[in-house]
């Protein structure tokens, strides 16, 4: 039982290290040091591979949170429902949000008006406040995650 915990710790705080370091680190340094279209593109295909390594880890950490509430582990009933929390978001993100956004960009990318005041941008702009609200919602999640776990009874070593 102390490898299924220790391998939900690492689990865990890498899910949670990638988001940290994809969406408050390396995103605002692209946005900062490339030109927009270039970081946006950048950006959209690490957020593209970080919702699929949520989606993995998350289940792998689902299965060991189930293992040790079903071996009497009762301090991974919460963290099981905070994976789920946090799949939940995933998947709203990426699945129903992400489509739309996409669209909307390459509407915007293909339309030969001024679209920087119209409509449309303006609700590419809403997608994207609610897509940022949940990837915000998600990672304190993670961290209610990492800070809740439970606190190691034994030595390290």
């Amino acid at each position: 039982m102390i490898i299924v915990q220790r391998l939900f710790r690492l689990f865990a705080m890498l899910w949670v290290g990638g988001l940290i370091n994809v969406g408050y680190l390396t995103t605002p340094t692209l946005f900062s040091s490339l030109d927009l279209v270039s970081a946006g593109a950048v950006a959209a295909l690490l957020f593209h591979t970080q919702a699929l390594v949520s989606m993995v880890t998350g289940t792998v950490l689902l299965g060991f949170a189930h293992t040790l509430v079903k071996r009497g582990d009762r301090a991974y009933q919460s963290a099981r429902r905070v994976i789920f929390m946090m799949l939940i978001c995933v998947l709203v993100s990426y699945f129903v949000l992400q489509p739309f956004i996409n669209g909307f960009q390459v509407f915007l990318g293909q339309s030969r008006t001024d679209t920087a005041h119209s409509d449309y941008a303006m609700r590419l702009g809403a997608l994207q406040l609610a897509s940022n609200a949940i990837y915000l919602i998600q990672s304190l999640l993670g961290l209610v995650l990492v800070w809740r776990l439970p606190v190691a009874t034994r030595s390290m070593f």
